[in-house]
Parts: C-alpha cells; structure tokens; sequence
C-alpha cells in the first residue's frame, strides 16, 4: 500500500512540476539602417518587440542592431516586426535567428523543427557555413542542434541559411 500512495505522490508532483524545453527560439538579431540614437529608436524597438512578441529586446546601436528574446510556446512572427519597422523612419537590412530544435529530413532538404514557437525552418547551405559544420549536419538527422542563420521572410516557406552550428545532444 506504501509503494502505490508514493508512487501516486511523485507522479502527482512530476505532473506539477514546470517540464524544460530544449527547442526555442533563442534570440533574434534584427539589423537596421538609421540605428543612431537609443532616444529615436526606443518607441520603434518597442513596437517591433510588441509586434514579435518578443520577451525582451536590447539595441546596439554601434553595430545597427536590435536583439529580441522570443518566449517558449510564443508564436515566431518575424514579418509582423519587419512590417512595424518599415512603417518607421527605420530601413531593414537582414534577420540573424539563433534557434535550438531537432533535425529532421524532408523532401528537398534538412528541416529544424521548433514546435515550441510553431515553427520549422528549411535548412540551406550558406557561403559562411564551415566544412565542420557541413559535415556535422549531413550526419544529425534526428539530434538537437542550435543553429544561427540569416532568416529571409516569407511564411508560408520559412528559409534559414545556415551560418554556423553551435551545438548538439
């Protein structure tokens, strides 16, 4: 009787207790023309945050830069904040999207599934991707990897060429 009220107890507990996800959106690197002045561009960066759902965001304005957080089981919408931007005096330039998820095959291609932010991206080569990371991506089909890569907006067929692979399980 002993076992059966703790067995019940952990399994109680376990199914309390908050589970860690492993895939994510890690941060988004949006580049910018016109990034000068934090005073300017703290009411553009707080709409294009609000716009992603973005968790946090921080600019760097010495490289053009505004860096966004995306939250476990948030929507990735990288269009919504490219369109908030454009409506400022703001130019986009290009999207770096750092994101852990498993590897999958698919016709045509490598697929990085991130179901915790509704997303898969269609891997591709890139002309800064290493030999060692080639390499490790002919071979990860089914492991966990976190890729950094230039995101090129389009929905309905999300593409990130590959800029490096960080790390795997």
């Amino acid at each position: 009787m002993l076992k059966w009220v703790t067995l019940s107890l952990f399994l109680a507990v376990g199914a309390l207790l908050p589970t860690q996800s492993f895939a994510a959106i890690d941060e988004v690197l949006l580049e910018m023309d016109g990034l000068y002045c934090p005073f300017c561009s703290a009411p553009t960066e707080r709409r294009v945050r609000k716009a992603m759902d973005a968790s946090s965001s921080e600019q760097w304005l010495e490289d053009g830069i505004i860096r966004f957080e995306i939250a476990p089981n948030t929507a990735f919408r990288p269009e919504a904040g490219i369109k908030k931007l454009e409506e400022s005096s703001f130019k986009y330039v290009s999207m770096t999207v750092k994101a852990t998820g498993k590897l999958s095959a698919a016709s045509g291609g490598t697929v990085l599934e991130v179901p915790e932010n509704d997303i898969s991206f269609k891997l591709e080569d890139s002309d800064d991707i290493t030999l060692k990371a080639k390499n490790f991506m002919d071979s990860a089909t089914g492991k966990t990897v976190t890729i950094i890569g230039k995101y090129y907006p389009n929905p309905q067929n999300p593409k990130l060429p590959i800029l490096k692979v960080e790390q795997a399980s």
